[in-house]
């Protein structure tokens, strides 16, 4: 699969989260980021002002567990 079509997939599925077990067991799942980071660190920095508490979570476990 693309990348670009794994960021689609990503962003509709944050948007059907509602616990935050969902949100620390999906973010060991994507191992296609270590391939990926500089990129995947720019998609990120541009999701950092989302209000939503589910995505603000998963953005932090993200770089939490890949860009750090």
């Amino acid at each position: 699969m693309e990348y670009q079509d794994r960021l689609k997939r990503i962003d509709f599925f944050i948007n059907i989260i509602d616990n935050w077990a969902v949100c620390d067991m999906v973010d060991s799942s994507f191992k296609f980021i270590n391939k990926n980071k500089e990129d995947f660190y720019k998609y990120l920095d541009s999701k950092l002002s989302a209000t939503n508490p589910w995505e603000q979570k998963i953005y932090f476990c993200y770089v939490t567990c890949f860009i750090m």
